[in-house]
């Protein structure tokens, strides 16, 4: 297999990359908590973490030690009587999530949001605000939405306001006002762990899985990082493998799993995805292709299958500053402005 400099590339595939999060994801983006050290949790520690939480819970008498959130939420939901304590423990989760911000110094969300281009889409499960945050603030920065991945939020987000009077769902930052009717965007709704999840019954959410099962039925490359596909997201699943469809029709594309666990464990939970030897799996987000070959995943992965060409490395500089981060994207931002104008 021939090597080729990175400055080779011809950019040729016009195909989406889809990045799948959850919360694992932003745990290893922020191990020890976001910029005012609130932690991330995940379901097996969201007591511990989640601030009031436990308080609540003990003052009204719900025994929640040694539970998984997912499963307390779920057996509270299927009873009427927990009606009041489960809307005060909807709020107690919102305000939390909602009072996160980034650090000021580039994080991995950053680094992810600007490793990928404006044909690709990250969908997100998690509610915390970073994905919406990173967006924005590196919005100038490769000069505008064009440059910038479409984010899609599939259980709501704390981030993001909705506007649901209109055929098309409007969609922004909170607070902001919506362009069509000039009213101010209500927050999002967000889908708790339940086992059977009605992803119609909000527009918001219904017109989330209708764009990214788009992104799926379309992508070249499908990462999944962080998610753990719980036993509550069984419909979730379900919708997403109707978006990407029978793995032995997807005889080129590839999957790419970033997750602590082992290889094998991750073949096991996603084999119904990956067509034969086409998936690669990596424990950390930085030895993955839209880290190693930033803003160009797609393109390294087809010069690779179809050219038999391995491309020579462009890694995102992990702890450069934003000056830094800047020259590193400089290039490859000409680049595609420059076959933008060809093509038009």
């Amino acid at each position: 297999m021939r090597n080729q400099r990175y400055d080779k590339y011809n950019l040729s595939v016009q195909r989406p990359h889809l990045v799948l999060i959850g919360a694992g994801a932003s745990r290893a983006a922020f191990p020890n908590g976001e910029k005012y050290r609130l932690r991330l949790p995940l379901m097996n520690d969201f007591f511990d973490i989640v601030e009031g939480l436990s308080d609540y819970l003990e003052k009204h008498g719900i025994g929640y030690k040694n539970k998984n959130f997912e499963d307390l939420y779920s057996s509270m939901y299927e009873n009427s009587k927990y009606n009041e304590i489960r809307t005060n423990i909807e709020e107690i989760v919102y305000n939390y999530f909602g009072r996160m911000e980034l650090p000021n110094e580039p994080t991995l969300y950053d680094h992810l949001i600007l490793s990928m281009t404006g044909r690709d889409a990250i969908a997100t499960f998690n509610w915390d605000p970073f994905i919406g945050q990173a967006m924005c603030r590196n919005y100038k920065r490769v000069g505008g939405n064009n440059n910038l991945p479409r984010p899609i939020y599939l259980h709501g987000n704390t981030a993001v306001g909705v506007c649901t009077r209109h055929r098309q769902v409007q969609v922004g930052p909170k607070g902001i006002i919506c362009r069509k009717c000039r009213k101010r965007l209500e927050k999002s709704k967000l889908l708790y762990p339940i086992e059977k999840k009605n992803y119609n019954s909000d527009p918001f959410i219904k017109s989330s899985w209708h764009d990214v099962r788009s992104y799926l039925q379309d992508a070249f490359m499908f990462t999944i990082f962080g998610y753990g596909a719980p036993s509550s997201d069984v419909e979730a699943i379900k919708l997403l493998q109707e978006g990407w469809g029978n793995k032995y029709q997807r005889v080129m594309e590839e999957i790419e799993v970033i997750d602590i666990l082992e290889e094998d464990l991750l073949c096991e939970k996603w084999g119904t995805f990956i067509h034969s030897h086409h998936y690669s799996t990596h424990k950390d987000f930085y030895l993955s292709s839209i880290a190693r070959f930033g803003r160009r995943s797609c393109d390294a992965q087809f010069q690779r299958i179809y050219n038999c060409i391995e491309l020579v490395d462009n890694s995102l500089p992990k702890y450069a500053n934003w000056d830094e981060l800047d020259e590193w994207l400089k290039p490859l931002l000409e680049e595609e402005n420059t076959k933008r104008e060809r093509r038009n």
